[in-house]
């Protein structure tokens, strides 16, 4: 949805149903894993539908419909730092217990890949583009948890303030542009 129409593969090769974290859907898969060939051509295989492209007017009274376009055109970046803040994108869902322990083991496995101190500017080897972003995100997004124990919510200060330091250095990725509210969007 986020690509153009015209930029979108007519043609393109499923294999096993593989979730692909990165692009999040179905993982493309080599022609020697089995599978077939999905040609967008044939009645029910469409990839048309509601896109952003070049163009785009916001809506307003008396203009004319733009039929299916919904925003304007990205670039492969933009769409790139779109799908990494939809993966962690919180909507205020309650906390459970369940979450809480999915937390506390996420929170421990990332405590894993941080690196020591004076060594921050590696978090992009296990982080890498706006990853370390989304992580500081989501983060603070569960941080204030009521719930989580003691120990998680140091796990998460610790995190937060390696995050931080990486962050201020000169080499480090800058988060933000189009898809955080930043000032690049507001001029758009």
């Amino acid at each position: 949805m986020l690509v153009p129409q015209h930029e979108r593969d007519s043609k393109f090769f499923i294999g096993r149903p593989e979730f692909d974290p990165v692009q999040v859907g179905f993982a493309l898969a080599d022609r020697k894993d089995g599978g077939f060939w999905l040609d967008t051509s044939i009645n029910g295989n469409t990839n048309t539908g509601h896109e952003f492209r070049a163009g785009y007017t916001q809506w307003q009274p008396g203009n004319a419909p733009q039929f299916g376009v919904i925003g304007p055109a990205y670039t492969p970046d933009e769409r790139y730092e779109i799908i990494e803040y939809i993966k962690v994108h919180l909507d205020d869902p309650p906390h459970s217990v369940l979450f809480d322990t999915a937390f506390a083991g996420i929170v421990a496995s990332v405590l894993e890949t941080m690196p020591e101190e004076d060594n921050e500017i590696t978090i992009a080897e296990n982080w890498p583009l706006g990853q370390a972003c989304n992580l500081r995100e989501y983060l603070g997004n569960h941080a204030d948890a009521l719930s989580l124990p003691a120990e998680v919510k140091t796990g998460v200060d610790r995190i937060q303030a390696i995050l931080e330091v990486y962050f201020s250095l000169d080499d480090s990725y800058k988060c933000g542009g189009k898809t955080r509210g930043g000032e690049a969007y507001a001029s758009r």
